[in-house]
């Protein structure tokens, strides 16, 4: 299959045209499952609190490591800016998102780790809790530490991991099922369209726009849920970095469309990635996960959705 791919790759440097359809299928699938074993650091961005952009950007140094066998993921974070004061009523905030003195509370992950094998699959969350009084007053308490056990095999543990890969300009095809055109257009690129997914039970119809020129990165995508005319995910990449025969987007940006008006969007940046699964940190990983010495508490997360 390597002598295949590495074929089809010499004839694209010579004439992109002698491709068929079918060919150029195969290869971004190909180059998809070079991905089920890597390494890559990245930043990840996303909004400190989901439905309220006012409470600024939380940005991940991350790292991940993945194989058939196994996952590791790390991400210690930092905010933009402190959270701010808002009105009970206002946007999606309840009483429930009060304390008995009026103060708003928001909560915040300050680094998460995760690891999934045949052993177990977990993972474990510092956590801060921040008081803001109507005078914009933030109290900061004790961060707290949460720990997570997921059935074996389950991808809840890493909701991240799709985002990931998906803002890196890989892994489409796992979630096109079925291709019903693909043309080239005037800059060379390739359009694919075709029904498929979004995760299990949320199927639609994806668009995506392939440059075949920087290794089938995936420049562009759009998805439609079933029935649907309007763009709930849409998808840009920009740049290239290479790393031991794998290569990713140097950024990509997620847009996510709800019914209401809101937007909600995560930004990836690779800073490197690699073909090799790193061993060593999956076990420093699962040495956090496990240590015996961190005091787990009940945390009450009713507002704590990132």
């Amino acid at each position: 299959m390597i002598n295949y791919f590495i074929a089809l790759t010499t004839l694209l440097a010579v004439n992109s045209l002698a491709w068929t359809q079918v060919e150029h299928w195969e290869a971004l699938k190909y180059i998809d499952t070079q991905f089920s074993t890597f390494l890559m650091e990245f930043t990840y961005l996303e909004p400190g609190l989901s439905f309220d952009p006012d409470q600024g950007i939380k940005i991940s140094q991350s790292k991940i490591t993945v194989s058939p066998e196994a996952m590791a993921l790390e991400m210690i974070n930092s905010f933009d800016k402190d959270p701010v004061y808002k009105n009970m009523g206002t946007l999606d905030y309840h009483n429930y998102d009060y304390n008995p003195d009026g103060d708003l509370i928001i909560w915040r992950t300050l680094s998460k780790y995760a690891v999934s094998d045949k052993e177990g699959n977990l993972s474990i969350q510092q956590l801060q809790s921040c008081n803001i009084n109507e005078l914009r007053k933030v109290s900061k308490l004790e961060p707290r530490y949460r720990r997570t056990e997921f059935s074996i095999g389950s991808s809840d543990n890493v909701y991240e991991y799709v985002h990931i890969l998906m803002g890196s300009g890989r892994n489409f095809t796992s979630y096109l099922e079925e291709v019903e055109s693909i043309e080239e257009l005037s800059d060379g690129n390739l359009e694919i369209e075709g029904t498929g997914n979004y995760g299990p039970g949320n199927n639609g119809r994806w668009k995506l726009v392939v440059d075949i020129e920087n290794e089938y990165l995936v420049r562009k995508a759009e998805y439609f849920p079933k029935g649907g005319t309007e763009t709930y995910l849409s998808i840009e990449t920009e740049g290239i970095i290479k790393g031991n025969g794998l290569s990713v987007a140097a950024k990509g940006t997620l847009k996510f469309s709800f019914p209401n008006g809101y937007l909600f969007e995560i930004v990836v940046q690779p800073s490197s990635v690699d073909s090799r699964f790193d061993q060593t940190f999956l076990k420093e990983t699962k040495e956090i996960v496990h240590k015996d010495d961190i005091k787990m508490e009940l945390v009450d997360l009713r507002r704590q959705k990132q």
